[in-house]
Order: C-alpha cells, then sequence, then structure tokens
C-alpha cells in the first residue's frame, strides 16, 4: 500500500538509506518532509515501510524525484516503480513541465523504461579536510541574494530549499557578496558540500576551503558535473577523488530549463538536484 510519508516514517526511512550505504541523515527526512509534505510515499506491507520516494518541486518548471529506496527483502517486485509512477501521477496533476532525477546503474533501465532520458552524468568526489588557516571574515547570511544567486546559475527558483537548509544547519554557509555562495551539512558518512555557485574557480574554491576548514568533519562529499571542467579541477585541488558517478536523466529533454551551468560547483544532493 502506498502512502503519505510521516514523521513518524522517519526511523523506517533511516533503515531504508542504511541498506543502501547512502548518507542522508534524519534531519534531512525532515526537511523533504518540510518542503513537499504531499510529495513523500512510502509502501506499507503489514504495517511496515519497506519502500520509498520524494518529490520536490521548483514551481512549475522542475521537480526533483529522490530518495527511491527499496527494502532489500523487497526488491525487484516492483515497488520502486511503483512509487516513482505514483509520484509522476501526482506531478502531472500539479502542471510540473520537467521532471529530473540522478540514476544509479541499477535504477538506470527502471526510469528509462518510464520515458526518462539520459541529460548527462554527476559525480561524487570526495576527501578529508584540507589543512590551512581560515581567513575569511563570515557575512550576514541573506537569503535574497543566495537565492537570486542560485537561481541564476541553476535556472529555477530554489528559494525553499535553501531557506530550509540554512535554517536547519545554522552557520554551515560560506558566502561572497555577488559572486557566490556554499551550503553544507553533516551527513551519517560525510559532510556534504553543496550546493555551490560562484562566478568563477577561484571564487568557488575560496568558498568551499572556507566551509571545510570551518566544519566539524573529517571527511567529505561533493557532487559535481564532469562537463564542467572548472569545478572538477577545483575539487582536485582541494585533494579531492572521484568516488562514483551517477546518470542525470530528464522525463521531457525538449523542456529545458535556462541557467548557467559554468556557474555549478557544487549539486545541492542526489535528492534536490
Amino acid at each position: 500500500m502506498i502512502r503519505r510519508m510521516q514523521a513518524a516514517d522517519i526511523p523506517a526511512g533511516m533503515v531504508l538509506k542504511e541498506a543502501a550505504g547512502w548518507n542522508q541523515t534524519e534531519q534531512d527526512w525532515a526537511n523533504l518532509l518540510a518542503l513537499e509534505p504531499e510529495g513523500c510515499w512510502v509502501e506499507e506491507h503489514q504495517g511496515e515501510v519497506v519502500a520509498s520516494t520524494t518529490a520536490v518541486c521548483y514551481g512549475r518548471e522542475l521537480a526533483w524525484i529522490g530518495m527511491v529506496l527499496v527494502r532489500p527483502d523487497f526488491r525487484r517486485r516492483g515497488l520502486g516503480r511503483g512509487l516513482v509512477e505514483h509520484g509522476l501521477a501526482w506531478l502531472e496533476q500539479r502542471g510540473v513541465r520537467q521532471v529530473k532525477l540522478d540514476a544509479t546503474e541499477n535504477g538506470l533501465p527502471l526510469y528509462e523504461k518510464l520515458g526518462f532520458h539520459q541529460e548527462g552524468t554527476i559525480e561524487r568526489w570526495g576527501g578529508a579536510k584540507p589543512r590551512g588557516m581560515c581567513v575569511y571574515g563570515v557575512h550576514e547570511l541573506e537569503l535574497g541574494s543566495i537565492a537570486a544567486l542560485d537561481r541564476e546559475a541553476v535556472g529555477v527558483d530554489r528559494s525553499r530549499l535553501l531557506e530550509k537548509l540554512i535554517k536547519a544547519f545554522p552557520g554551515q554557509c560560506a558566502w561572497e557578496p555577488k559572486e557566490g555562495f556554499v551550503l553544507g551539512r553533516p551527513g551519517s558518512e560525510a559532510y556534504f558540500l553543496g550546493p555551490c555557485s560562484a562566478s568563477d574557480a577561484e571564487t568557488a574554491g575560496f568558498l568551499i576551503l572556507q566551509l571545510t576548514l570551518r566544519a566539524a568533519a573529517k571527511v567529505f562529499y561533493w557532487d559535481l558535473f564532469p562537463d564542467q571542467p572548472a569545478a572538477a579541477e577545483t575539487a582536485r585541488q582541494l585533494g579531492f577523488e572521484r568516488r562514483r558517478g551517477l546518470i542525470r536523466m530528464a522525463l521531457r529533454p525538449e523542456t529545458s530549463v535556462s541557467g548557467r551551468p559554468e556557474r555549478v560547483f557544487a549539486a545541492a544532493g542526489f535528492e534536490y538536484g
């Protein structure tokens, strides 16, 4: 039975993500529920949550499918497909023009059957805390300015997401007015860096270095696009290495979202885009 996810289901969601070896925390689940309380679903079997999926909308321009998880002993029964189809039907009713997701190699055949097309790749890089001194002065956080930088880069309004991340993880931000920003948040396995938008690689590298030095973590994850070579080179210079890759997919490739991809130095996470 598919039903809406509730806050009480977060522990079950953690069991699902632990089985998959993902990096999300209980706070990440809470953020998704707060952003789209009607866009988070679970499959329940005999009173137990055995699968999940989420959909986050950025206006009617774009929606992001994420957290497609199935308990290992319930896989290959069509539960993941059923949840994604349920989500797509809900998004269709809302009139969302484009739907995207980041697919693993195992999930790729399913999403292609559902009409998604490969758009590119996204890579997760990892690294240890760089050595150095934090010399960047922390400015007062202004959501409006950060949201404007983000929208220019990605082409859609993600201010609700940014506000939620900033409030949930206070102080986890480095910002250069009019030039760029990076947000961060703790994960169950590593501290996650992103999203990050910047006018150039030097600014992005400086902001990310500043945030890593401030964060109380030793291991970091950074999701970037390999076809944005400045991002990969910046990560390499900071000591990061490629860990894994996923396939970015779009349901309607003819429906474009205009942005400035050369300014995107880190994605917001596989569950957010």
